[in-house]
């Protein structure tokens, strides 16, 4: 993993802006990074696609309040998947 920021220092170091946007998009270097990093980078480049695309920073902020939101549901489903796995699990250990 320490040899993507280096393979990424050098390209910053010798490189131009371009030259880094087409390393880091790239999805084969994209996929060394941590699933964190990895999503800082996607998201970065959509804001930006967002905004050149004519979004106006209403719609982008929207959008993120949005992002938010969907994650924040996600997580609510998950624990609530968690739960019901959990009651299963007693369900089956007090009938066996």
């Amino acid at each position: 993993m320490d040899n993507i920021y280096v393979q990424l220092k050098e390209v910053i170091d010798r490189g131009s802006e371009q030259d880094v946007r087409a390393f880091l998009s790239n999805p084969e270097n994209l996929a060394k990074f941590p699933p964190n990093v990895q999503a800082e980078i996607v998201g970065a480049f959509f804001e930006e696609q967002l905004e050149n695309t004519g979004g106006s920073i209403g719609s982008v902020e929207r959008f993120k309040d949005r992002g938010i939101e969907m994650a924040q549901e996600l997580e609510a489903g998950k624990r609530t998947i968690e739960d019901v796995i959990k009651v299963k699990d007693i369900q089956e250990k007090l009938a066996g």
